[in-house]
């Protein structure tokens, strides 16, 4: 086993996907080896004035969990 990635996280999310709050879906998923060990996908607590800013509320989440 390669000990330098015994763990990987992906996040991302959409812009004001969700047409009546105008708030963003973001999600994360973590792997150790080849299984998902956690997993989420909501949508986000506040509205996200950009795609950028979208992406980034998820990647915190993500580093959270990870933490």
């Amino acid at each position: 086993m390669h000990f330098s990635e015994l763990f990987s996280t992906f996040s991302d999310a959409d812009h004001g996907g969700c047409k009546d709050t105008g708030r963003s879906t973001g999600g994360y998923l973590v792997e150790i080896g080849s299984g998902v060990v956690s997993w989420s996908l909501k949508l986000q607590n506040i509205v996200a004035l950009s795609t950028t800013e979208a992406d980034y509320i998820a990647a915190v989440s993500a580093g959270k969990e990870i933490k």
